[in-house]
């Protein structure tokens, strides 16, 4: 939907896919974590407590939602480093669309 509207570019819609799958998966690891400290420990089989390996996780998904969104211009300091067309030059996506048929019917005659 971005794309058809215009809003990202065919290059760019991998990377932004990315950003919204470790974004998703973010918010699933915050979710198991909870709210709760005690659940962020498990104990091991000598009957020690570490870190459960989900905060691990959930710091190298954060990590990349920020150097994604660094990329698309998401963050405060990255929001005027972004270019982009503004309203006028952009192609109206039928206009665009009837020029390719057009053209291909050319080419096919």
């Amino acid at each position: 939907m971005l794309l058809a509207a215009g809003l990202i570019s065919k290059e760019s819609s991998a990377p932004f896919s990315a950003y919204c799958l470790a974004w998703a998966r973010l918010q699933q690891a915050e979710k198991l974590l909870g709210d709760d400290p005690e659940s962020w420990y498990i104990e091991t089989d000598k009957g020690t407590f570490q870190q459960h390996p989900i905060i691990s996780i959930a710091a190298q998904l954060r990590k990349q939602v920020v150097d994604f969104a660094r990329e698309f211009g998401l963050s405060p300091s990255s929001a005027g480093k972004v270019t982009g067309k503004t309203p006028d030059e952009k192609k109206d996506p039928l206009e665009a669309l009837n020029q390719r048929k057009s053209s291909r019917q050319k080419n096919a005659s």
